[in-house]
């Protein structure tokens, strides 16, 4: 069963945290996250929002970090404290719009769900969507999964196909007075085993809205997993995907997208895509797991700075050389990818928000407990960048007593050199062609350079790394 059939309800929520569980590897590496916060977690963290300088989570927890808050916490500076109490189901997503807090909820086992509004004192409900016949068995229940604003309308997008009295299907916008519909909305699916919709997540790209998950078609046409509707009509974008788009995000003015496709059209990717205003391409990046039998996805595309940041449920980052990576990693603006020091081992990542200087991550792993963590990189020394322009890497980072140097194409290197902060020379080899193993010298525990000569083609090429000696 693939990752998005297994996502519709928490019993399959458990049911995928448990098989997943069993293939991730340990990694022997030093943490790059440090806990957000003491005390456990019940359930998966799904989103974060700031509202009112505070940051607020949802998601699959009752208990956030030792505190009994409901579905919706708020962060205070020092912990975690009830928000928007009155009945609310778990989150799948928050978003501020007029100075208030939008909530989109899960529904399991009715046939109507409830747009959920908080202003920082009383919860109100705008707007209510059904399903017709609804059968939680099939993962058919009014969830609804994301909230935008988009040309001063709120719209919501889900498992719903019926608004007001009137067929409405799977994404709907609130004018302020009335529900109405975006053109004929979205139908069908990708996979046409499973009769559901699934759009999953929205954005607003050069003036319009997009809007990507499991539907084949958007106004009666064709699309693949992603559309974009321009104010009056519906468009395809490109020739969208062969699979389940989970997340859309814009970094430096440009459209990403991620999910668990392998493909748009005759273009090979790996679970993420990049828009070129005429069609999908390789960003020069791809995610998988290390091992058969789990379904790796990307869930999350949220810039922070000048940096992209791409979570999900993976282990190994390929560029196309492979390098432990789990749950998040990071491109930055010269197309490097920062693996954080092996991410958050035997994790899944979800939500993302910058705070106090770095970035809090939400997430969960196994058992169905939830994971907060936090990234400082004002205290971080470890570095393992990978850079698609360059034809070779090294890992693990840190490292103890092996090195593993791996080539890319082209790659004609002759020499190797380590050396030490302070341009100490620790270590200097031949290399050759391949893979190799580089046992390294007794070195104290510090930050070292790898260097590489001898290329022709290429000048002197950099790498840092971390050495935690004896």
């Amino acid at each position: 069963m693939k990752t998005y059939f297994r996502r519709f309800n928490q019993l399959f929520y458990m049911l995928k945290y448990t098989l997943l569980s069993l293939f991730f590897f340990p990694l022997a590496l030093a943490a790059q996250f440090s806990p957000f916060c003491s005390g456990a977690t019940n359930g998966f963290v799904v989103d974060f929002e700031l509202y009112q300088n505070q940051i607020h989570a949802t998601g699959f927890f009752s208990t956030i970090c030792g505190k009994n808050t409901g579905y919706i916490a708020q962060w205070t500076g020092s912990q975690w404290a009830p928000a928007a109490m009155g009945g609310i189901d778990e989150g799948h997503a928050l978003a501020v719009i007029d100075d208030a807090l939008f909530i989109a909820t899960y529904e399991f086992g009715a046939d109507s769900n409830y747009v959920l509004r908080w202003n920082g004192a009383n919860l109100t409900a705008i707007g209510t969507v059904y399903r017709t016949n609804p059968n939680p068995n099939l993962s058919q229940t009014p969830s609804i999964y994301d909230i935008v604003e988009f040309q001063g309308a709120v719209v919501v997008c889900g498992e719903f196909n019926w608004v007001a009295g009137r067929t409405v299907s799977g994404i709907a916008r609130w004018n302020g007075v009335a529900w109405d519909s975006l053109g004929g909305g979205l139908s069908g699916s990708l996979n046409s085993n499973f009769p559901v919709i699934y759009p999953h997540q929205m954005t607003v790209f050069e003036g319009n809205l997009i809007v990507c998950g499991n539907f084949l078609k958007a106004g009666g046409q064709t699309v693949n997993g992603i559309a974009r509707w321009n104010g009056q009509n519906w468009q395809a974008l490109g020739e969208g995907f062969n699979d389940v788009v989970y997340g859309v995000g814009v970094f430096n003015g440009t459209l990403y997208a991620g999910g668990a496709f392998t493909a748009s059209g005759n273009t090979d990717l790996g679970l993420i895509a990049r828009w070129n205003g005429t069609s999908w391409e390789n960003p020069g990046v791809e995610f998988e797991y290390s091992t058969t039998g789990a379904t790796p996805f990307v869930h999350t595309l949220k810039q922070v700075g000048d940096s992209l940041f791409i979570a999900g449920g993976f282990n190994q980052v390929k560029l196309p050389a492979t390098a432990p990576a789990s749950g998040v990693v990071v491109l930055n603006s010269s197309g490097q990818i920062n693996t954080l020091g092996g991410g958050v081992p035997n994790r899944q990542i979800e939500a993302i928000i910058p705070y106090n200087g770095g970035v809090l991550v939400g997430g969960g792993g196994p058992t169905n407990s939830g994971y907060l963590g936090f990234w400082n990189p004002g205290t971080t020394s470890v570095e393992t960048l990978f850079d698609p322009q360059q034809n070779w890497t090294v890992y693990p980072n840190p490292v103890r007593d092996f090195l593993i140097l791996e080539r890319l194409e082209n790659f004609d290197y002759t020499m190797l050199s380590l050396r030490d902060t302070n341009g100490k020379r620790c270590l200097q080899m031949q290399i050759t062609g391949g893979t190799e193993k580089i046992r390294l010298p007794d070195l104290p525990n510090g930050v070292y350079y790898i260097q590489l000569f001898g290329s022709p083609n290429h000048s002197p090429s950099q790498k840092k790394i971390v050495v935690l000696g004896d």
